[in-house]
């Protein structure tokens, strides 16, 4: 009797997670995240890769003519790399002012661990340097999020490479990822097309002196 009773009970269980997820009733149902593919690439739900590449800043002091430089600059990259369909890039920008008194206790560990060495007392100079400087300063930080979607990929690409993944679901005789991430949510196609994609952008942030990282 069991045995005939679960799969019934376990497609209630289903439709009933489905219906959850598509009202946004669960927590994981706002993220479209599922896998990851490598050490710097994410997998989204629809197989999708993604990469995040952090912004650190410019390794010089920037003038007029330096800016426009860089702006357009970066516009050319852009209009380069965003010229093929299936491309996409999210920015987030973060200003957060109660995180500045942290950064500043870092950088100023060196000068603190100076005086320690030479028996200084000076805990409390550092610490009202730490917090008049944090008044008048915010934390920022600046990241590219960089996807390649199914939609690079033509039609005839597409069906193949989703019968080639059917085919070695089957014979590797894997169960479906019902309550978990799903591991093979890649399109292996995807790949190369958005490693050049992530690769094209670092080199071009290189090119204009802008120090960032994956």
């Amino acid at each position: 009797m069991a045995s005939f009773i679960d799969p019934i009970l376990e497609t209630v269980d289903s439709f009933v997670a489905w219906i959850s997820s598509g009202l946004k009733q669960t927590t994981e149902s706002y993220c479209d995240l599922e896998t990851a593919d490598s050490p710097t690439v994410l997998v989204n739900h629809d197989g999708s890769l993604l990469s995040v590449i952090r912004i650190i800043g410019a390794q010089a002091l920037l003038g007029t003519s330096e800016f426009n430089r860089l702006r357009d600059g970066l516009t050319t990259g852009l209009q380069t790399r965003m010229s093929r369909p299936g491309h996409a890039i999210q920015v987030l920008f973060n200003y957060d002012r109660e995180a500045a008194k942290s950064a500043i206790h870092e950088i100023l560990a060196p000068a603190r661990q100076t005086a320690n060495r030479l028996n200084l007392e000076l805990k409390d100079l550092f610490k009202e340097r730490e917090e008049f400087i944090a008044s008048y300063c915010a934390e920022e930080s600046v990241f590219f999020v960089m996807w390649t979607r199914p939609t690079i990929l033509t039609a005839e690409q597409y069906k193949r490479t989703m019968k080639d993944k059917q085919k070695m679901l089957k014979d590797h005789k894997l169960p479906p990822f019902l309550r978990s991430q799903n591991i093979v949510a890649t399109i292996p196609d995807l790949r190369n097309a958005h490693d050049a994609f992530v690769r094209g952008m670092l080199d071009d942030l290189k090119s204009l002196s802008i120090m960032a990282e994956l």
